[in-house]
């Protein structure tokens, strides 16, 4: 069980079980949708994501909130967080460790492609912060940002990032961004416009 129907299983309000919520690996064919049923397709659900609520296997409360907030508006996520919270059943650690876990799928597929050193969660900036990157690869003075295709397709996003990138760049990297549809559909090879 994953998405809302986590949030049900871990007793959240707001959230129902008329359309059942599950996780399948991509490529998988044991379980697939239907009436009633969603099933979502991951690359990534490591055994630490998932455990087991009486007798049901089902997301962890921290990727259950990432996992809510692909499909969900803003205030109903940040109310499940708040919740989840609120009721100890996430800490600070456990989402930035789901998160790292989320967020690594870019390193090892620009590692994948040959493309090593890179450090990840940067702050870039001189005297002046300007902001925290996804990936730095110092030689080659390239910035990569990973952009959530919910998140980051307005337009009023899309200024923002713009604006950031524009930044960055003015320190001297080049900001190049990567699409979460391109990283879990594994087509980023030669979609970053950059060599090792």
């Amino acid at each position: 069980m994953s998405h809302q129907s986590a949030a049900v299983l871990w007793g959240r309000t707001g959230f129902d079980l008329l359309l059942l919520h599950t996780w399948r690996m991509r490529g998988a064919n044991s379980v697939r949708s239907r009436a009633g049923v969603h099933v979502h397709e991951t690359r990534l659900l490591p055994p630490h994501h998932v455990t087991l609520i009486e007798e049901f296997l089902v997301t962890r409360p921290a990727r259950t909130v990432f996992d809510v907030a692909a499909n969900s508006p803003f205030p109903q996520v940040e109310a499940l967080l708040d919740r989840f919270w609120s009721d100890r059943l996430v800490t600070w650690s456990d989402m930035v460790e789901t998160l790292d876990d989320l967020d690594r799928r870019a390193s090892d597929l620009l590692e994948a492609c040959g493309i090593v050193g890179l450090e990840r969660q940067v702050d870039v900036g001189g005297r002046q912060f300007s902001g925290r990157v996804d990936l730095l690869h110092r030689p080659s003075r390239t910035v990569i940002e990973t952009q959530s295709d919910r998140w980051h397709v307005s337009l009023v996003d899309r200024s923002a990032d713009d604006r950031r990138a524009n930044k960055i760049e003015r320190l001297g990297p080049v900001v190049v961004p990567v699409w979460e549809s391109e990283l879990f559909s594994a087509r980023i090879s030669g979609s970053t416009g950059w060599q090792k």
